[in-house]
């Protein structure tokens, strides 16, 4: 499951909670420079207390989407989801920053966009989003390797009985997955993946940056 990473590359990990584990493991296995993203403040706190004083990883306050903007986050144990704009909060909701991917990825990797090693996503639906943004800002090229953890959505409208909120909540996930699916798949080849649990992405051979002198 673990991709055929080239040592000393850069990684972006959305969706790294209180501990970052894979990001940590990515580091210390190949040496990655990790970039990780988590927009909730307590769970930031949490990944400060846990991560932030080991050395090759960068922390970053916030989520990456295809569009700036403030978003309700409803917290659950170790993990969160993030709410449409215009769902009212809860009392386990904070408010969190997401940033347009093209917008931060100048900040993150320079003015010139540095190739990234892999994209690791585990963010509890917000991947479809990141794959936008990632999309939009003409990331996807410069990415080697995307692993994305797949989840299915909530369908946030008004319904008028449970089977038909899980009926329209598959209709809303399942859309989204193959549009995703339909992105990726300009780019890169899927290698591996289960739907609704984890899925890897390569760049197709005629698209990637690996040069034959590249260490």
């Amino acid at each position: 499951f673990e991709p055929p990473l080239r040592r000393n590359g850069t990684a972006l990990y959305v969706g790294a909670h209180r501990t970052g584990e894979d990001g940590v493991v990515f580091h210390r296995r190949h040496g990655l420079r990790m970039h990780l993203f988590e927009p909730s403040p307590t769970f930031f706190d949490s990944l400060r207390r846990a991560v932030g004083d080991l050395p090759g990883l960068t922390l970053h306050n916030y989520g990456l989407g295809a569009r700036t903007r403030w978003a309700p986050l409803r917290l659950s144990g170790t993990a969160s989801r993030t709410l449409e704009d215009e769902a009212e909060d809860g009392g386990g909701d904070e408010a969190v920053l997401i940033r347009a991917a093209a917008e931060a990825a100048a900040e993150v990797l320079g003015p010139h966009g540095a190739a990234v090693e892999l994209v690791h996503v585990n963010c509890e639906g917000c991947e479809y989003d990141v794959i936008d943004g990632l999309r939009a800002a003409g990331l996807l090229p410069r990415v080697e390797h995307v692993q994305i953890a797949t989840h299915l959505l909530d369908f946030l409208g008004p319904t008028a009985t449970f089977q038909e909120a899980v009926e329209l909540s598959l209709q809303v996930s399942a859309k989204r997955y193959c549009e995703m699916h339909e992105i990726l798949a300009q780019t890169h080849d899927r290698v591996w993946g289960l739907p609704w649990v984890w899925e890897r992405w390569t760049l197709r051979p005629e698209l990637s940056w690996r040069g034959a002198g590249a260490g």
